[in-house]
């Protein structure tokens, strides 16, 4: 009888080790699932800058060539301007 109380609290100590030892690795998941997640947010806040840039060199290459187009427009309204002034019509 003392033997199998002897066994059954053995499996019993077993047991709780390999429960220990089941919730460290847990915790060790834990940990490098939280890593992880830290890491694609990061990875994602990136990638979508990086994805955002092109646009927004596009916009203000928009932006650049209709301030260009505008400037044209003046540059050629004051030599009209000139023109009429000495007489020639543009």
């Amino acid at each position: 009888m003392e033997h199998s109380q002897a066994r059954a609290l053995k499996a019993l100590d077993d047991l709780e080790r390999e429960v220990q030892r089941a919730s460290r690795v847990i915790d060790e998941l834990r940990h490098e699932n939280e890593a992880l997640r830290r890491q694609l947010e990061t990875a994602s806040h990136t990638a979508a800058l990086e994805t955002a840039k092109p646009a927004r060199i596009e916009a203000e290459w928009r932006r650049l060539s209709a301030e260009r187009e505008v400037i044209a427009d003046r540059l050629k309204t004051i030599l009209g301007k000139f023109q009429w002034l000495e007489g020639e019509i543009a």
